[in-house]
């Protein structure tokens, strides 16, 4: 692996992921690492997961990496994704104040395998990152809420 471009060290590749203090780690074997808490907040309004920040964040941070794996590492899909949340317990989605979806679980992963790096493919892999923190609430995931997954051809 060459050095990386945000470190100058070997076998490094850092990938920065804006308005978040999520770390994004590459390895040498190819496998990117992330983690961030910017996404629990804890507030007058209670401890919350705010569903639009987090939508965000796997958008921003799942496209990224695709477009890192692919441009700067020359690795092309199929891709095992994992994801999930550690230390929930206490927290609840809320897309409105109003009306938040307390989490059932205080830990989750999931896995799957991305095997195109397509729009489609990936606006595919995001919705089911985002129905499985809906899922961890006892609730779907609202229909096309902030207008996602978009109609085909938009």
């Amino acid at each position: 692996m060459p050095p990386c471009w945000r470190c100058s060290r070997p076998n490094c590749a850092c990938l920065a992921i804006p308005h978040s203090s999520a770390v994004v780690k590459g390895l040498a074997s190819g496998e990117l690492w992330a983690i961030g808490r910017d996404l629990l907040v804890d507030n007058e309004y209670g401890r919350l997961v705010p569903v639009k920040s987090l939508e965000a964040a796997y958008w921003e941070t799942l496209t990224r990496s695709v477009d890192f794996m692919q441009a700067r590492l020359c690795i092309q899909p199929p891709y095992t994704v994992e994801f999930g949340g550690a230390g929930l317990n206490g927290y609840s989605l809320a897309i409105t104040i109003d009306s938040p979806y307390e989490m059932r679980d205080d830990v989750f992963s999931e896995t799957f395998v991305l095997t195109e790096a397509s729009r489609a493919a990936i606006d595919s892999a995001l919705l089911r990152i985002y129905e499985a923190f809906f899922r961890r609430a006892g609730y779907p995931r609202p229909s096309n809420l902030y207008d996602f997954p978009s109609p085909a051809g938009r």
